[in-house]
């Protein structure tokens, strides 16, 4: 009798730091949502999905692949945005040169032509630091990118993953480690090969135990001009 109560005893106390060790997983979590349009705001990006890999167990991901991809999308995206207000200020000043009465207006524009000439100029100083200034300097450089992803998205029998909620919410309950993760949008799209299928965004992430990381991640629209 003494000797069931005390396998009894110890069976609980089994299941007990079981339940505790379990309890005391630290998570990963975020809401996702992205830009709809002017009037309506941000949606929730339902059906958007998550991936999540261990750094350790994915030895053949290279990050910085990743992070000179993001680097090269956010200075051609500069650089878009800065040409487009360029010509058109551009026009407005040839068109308003010399003309005192619409002095003040003609002011303005230059003074923007001026400013977006320099951001062109110093993103496209960036995209030639990276090699990723032409087209076909870029699409190689996705393509790299592309395949780098498929390292954790497909072929690694490791990477855990699941979808955005209603609300565009996520959750991942892990033991502590160095982890990758990677979001992919399902609202917005983009026009490289390796954001065809949503809007990407990477981070490499230390969780430590009973700790919470939010990753959460407005999915925007930018101006879509190829350089």
């Amino acid at each position: 009798m003494k000797k069931t109560i005390i396998i009894l005893i110890l069976f609980e106390i089994i299941l007990f730091s079981l339940s505790n060790k379990i309890l005391a997983q630290s998570k990963i979590k975020g809401t996702l949502t992205y830009f709809f349009n002017n009037y309506q705001g941000n949606k929730p990006d339902t059906g958007a999905e998550i991936f999540v890999v261990d750094s350790l167990k994915a030895p053949d991901f290279d990050y910085k692949i990743y992070y000179t991809f993001n680097t090269a999308i956010t200075y051609r995206h500069i650089y878009n945005n800065s040409a487009f207000i360029f010509n058109d200020t551009k026009e407005i000043v040839a068109k308003y040169e010399n003309k005192k009465k619409f002095k003040s207006y003609y002011d303005k524009n230059f003074e923007l032509m001026k400013s977006n000439e320099k951001k062109m100029n110093e993103s496209y100083a960036e995209l030639v630091k990276i090699g990723a200034e032409t087209e076909e300097k870029f699409n190689e450089l996705d393509e790299k990118n592309y395949n780098n992803i498929l390292k954790i998205t497909l072929s690694n029998e490791h990477t855990i993953n699941t979808i955005a909620d209603g609300t565009g919410n996520y959750t991942f309950r892990l033991e502590p480690g160095t982890y990758y993760v990677i979001l992919q949008s399902k609202g917005r799209q983009g026009l490289s090969i390796s954001e065809s299928q949503g809007l990407l965004h990477y981070y490499k992430v230390r969780l430590v135990e009973d700790k919470i990381i939010d990753i959460s991640k407005n999915f925007k629209l930018w101006l879509k001009k190829k350089l």
